[in-house]
């Protein structure tokens, strides 16, 4: 890896990590960057707050890198994901967030319980 590109993912981590500090006092929320994507390609966001350019900033560095990071659990820091392979992550983090928020805004049987567990070990699956 070049090193300007390696100086544009830690600058994309470091945005990343004060994101997640300023929304919920926290370095690396869980899956805060699949949110973030969401949020820079919709151009809206429902949960997070953002300095005034910094989805245009993400926007100009996921364009320079071609790609995004996520965190790794296994490795235990966020590692960089080519564009191709991270669209399959966060769209299948899609379904399986809206599927979730369904479950979470109802009262909730113990068989969709069971699913709201399920869909938790998924998103795990996601960022092993």
């Amino acid at each position: 890896m070049d090193a300007n590109k390696k100086i544009l993912l830690e600058k994309l981590h470091q945005t990343i990590y004060n994101i997640s500090e300023d929304n919920f006092s926290s370095n690396w929320c869980g899956h805060v960057e699949f949110q973030v994507w969401h949020d820079i390609n919709t151009q809206k966001s429902k949960y997070l707050k953002y300095y005034e350019g910094t989805i245009k900033d993400l926007k100009k560095l996921t364009r320079h890198i071609s790609g995004w990071i996520r965190w790794s659990l296994s490795q235990g820091k966020p590692i960089f994901v080519p564009k191709d392979e991270w669209i399959g992550l966060y769209k299948s983090w899609c379904v399986l967030e809206h599927r979730l928020q369904e479950l979470i805004h109802k009262k909730c049987n113990p068989k969709e319980q069971k699913e709201i567990h399920s869909i938790h070990k998924k998103l795990e699956e996601l960022v092993k």
